[in-house]
């Protein structure tokens, strides 16, 4: 039987209660090492009920907030000292239980999470830094092609000029005399400016980056180098930078993406070392855990420019610029696909869930923003962030982010609502932003009352609850209102503007998959060599069902970002009806 090794590990949930008989010394089945007590030894459950008091302590203790600098928190430390003991309680005492469905049916979430963590620990046992199922030396081996640097990227010359706040302009001018070497289609694209919410993950702690996004024939490379920035007088060396690389399409139309820090150490004159921080420093990041949706969306808090001495200034005129046009590239990618190594699903239902809920409910979530009626349906409307953030979509938000209650820069889903960046175009107030933020995490995790969408599901009683909640997409009367309820958080309807999902202006009487600049699923395209029109009798039966309704007319199964349906006659109506008058 394993022993737990780990010094650090506490759980206290194991000291008052015992399971399956008196607790004695001599007959230990399980022991639990802590910082301030002995060993505590438990026999394993030996009833369902008592494996379901079990998971239910274990989770508490799994999820025990923390009070850090005025914020309540969920320390990642914790999580992953209770998870190694979860999991391997489980591992050890399940198999003592039939029938496994029975057992499954209970924990089977909590175990499949808690072994995420398990294995992220850097011993030889798990060695699995990445987040991957695989070996993190066979990920680096498998995806060396993938997150390789371009020749330019990787010369002498411009490491050290990018390494050096003195030649930054001169690392820049290296990519803009490259660019006039290649054609317009394949030419990089550099930005400079200070991140929102992340720091360089090494002692320097730079929010500065200087950015590349090098199109290559099978991979795009979004590539980040850590700089000093105005204001940043530490002459502490940076040594991290980091690449996203996203293949083009398979035939199944999937983009696998891999994820890379790199590290560069320096020699005299800068000159530079490079490798991957996992094989240079041993130790690495999770990747999965925070780029379920990769390549990450691009908000600077600051764009710079040159001045005429070659030092950094604050971009004052058309900062959005390149941003929106990066942002626009990243909503095309559509699931990112980890090959079979990763399942984000395990890391918890996503956020936003699109359910009903009742009036109730947003006013005990956001009961400090005093919502009116109107402000109160408008924030249950747009509480729908997994039609596009999904295991079918862009990739789930769930743990870690859904668990992050921080108002602060560094949390994202607090500054792309507050900010109002999502729901995309929304016209949300102020107070409506707030009240979206709040609701939609406590909804996911009230840290106050131990509840909410994630502990349902680590209690495998998601689907149970979700079922009580119907899924309304009834009619509201107005065409117009009826597609900005259900479709305008995917579908722009401006002429050429696209989104997660292509502009829906002038689609009725449009072939499948021709709107141009929109990167669609081969499913689409195929379906329009085949003569699929967007005519009004389409457009009825494609809203029911769309997977199916593809599937059928291509005569195979359908790759399709659309997974939401409508089985209301009259919203399908009314919507066709409006998307008539787009012309």
């Amino acid at each position: 039987m394993r022993i737990v090794l780990l010094i650090t590990i506490i759980i206290t949930i194991f000291s008052n209660q015992s399971f399956g008989g008196n607790v004695e010394k001599d007959e230990s089945l399980y022991a639990l090492r802590t910082l301030s007590e002995p060993p505590i030894s438990v026999r394993y459950p030996t009833n369902l009920e008592e494996w379901v008091t079990w998971r239910d302590q274990s989770i508490k203790a799994l999820l025990n907030p923390r009070f850090v600098n005025g914020n309540t928190v969920i320390d990642s430390q914790q999580v992953m000292a209770q998870s190694v003991a979860i999991a391997n309680f489980i591992d050890d005492f399940s198999p003592f239980y039939n029938p496994k469905d029975e057992l499954d049916s209970k924990v089977a979430n909590l175990r499949d999470f808690t072994k995420l963590f398990r294995n992220n620990l850097s011993i030889p046992a798990y060695d699995h830094q990445f987040g991957y199922t695989i070996d993190d030396f066979q990920y680096l081996e498998n995806t060396r092609e993938n997150v390789d640097l371009p020749p330019l990227l990787k010369s002498a010359s411009f490491l050290s000029n990018v390494s050096n706040r003195e030649t930054y302009k001169q690392a820049y001018n290296m990519i803009i005399e490259h660019n006039k070497t290649l054609p317009s289609a394949k030419q990089w694209v550099v930005l400079v400016y200070k991140s929102r919410f992340l720091t360089t993950p090494d002692d320097a702690g730079t929010f500065g980056r200087f950015f590349v996004y090098v199109p290559e024939d099978r991979f795009d490379k979004w590539i980040q180098f850590g700089i000093k920035i105005p204001g940043d007088n530490s002459t502490v060396p940076i040594n991290n930078f980091s690449i996203v690389s996203v293949a083009n399409p398979d035939d199944q139309g999937r983009r696998f993406n891999a994820i890379i820090d790199w590290w560069r150490s320096y020699k005299t004159g800068w000159s530079v070392d490079l490798k991957t921080r996992r094989e240079s420093q041993g130790v690495t990041e999770n990747c999965v855990m925070c780029h379920k949706t990769s390549p990450l969306g691009i908000h600077p808090a600051e764009v710079y420019v040159f001045d005429t001495n070659g030092n950094l200034c604050v971009n004052t005129t058309n900062a959005d610029i390149i941003p929106q046009k990066l942002n626009t590239l990243i909503a095309g990618y559509g699931t990112p696909y980890f090959n079979g190594w990763a399942d984000t699903t395990k890391y918890g239902p996503p956020l936003g869930p699109d359910i009903s809920r009742s009036d109730a409910a947003i006013k005990a979530w956001a009961s400090d923003q005093n919502l009116s009626q109107d402000s109160i349906n408008k924030v249950k409307a747009a509480m729908n962030c997994s039609l596009c953030h999904s295991q079918t979509g862009l990739g789930p938000l769930n743990y870690p982010e859904a668990t992050r209650h921080l108002k602060t820069q560094g949390n994202q889903i607090y500054q792309y609502i507050t900010q109002g960046w999502m729901p995309p175009r929304n016209k949300l107030l102020p107070n409506e932003r707030e009240a979206l933020y709040e609701s939609l995490m406590k909804e996911y995790y009230d840290f106050d009352k131990n509840e909410g969408l994630f502990i349902d599901w680590l209690k495998n009683e998601s689907v149970l609850k979700m079922s009580l909640f119907a899924i309304v997409n009834l009619s509201s009367g107005s065409g117009e209102k009826d597609y900005n309820n259900n479709c305008l958080v995917c579908h722009p309807n401006v002429s050429g503007q696209h989104d997660y999902g292509p502009s829906l202006f002038g689609v009725v009487g449009r072939v499948s998959g021709t709107a141009s600049g929109y990167a669609y699923s081969s499913s689409y395209i195929e379906a329009g060599t085949k003569g699929v029109v967007w005519d009004e009798r389409n457009l009825f039966q494609f809203l029911a069902e769309p997977v199916t309704f593809l599937s059928q007319e291509i005569g195979h199964p359908a790759i399709s970002k659309m997974q939401k349906h409508y089985p209301d006659e009259t919203l399908r109506t009314n919507i066709i009806e409006y998307l008539k008058t787009l012309e």
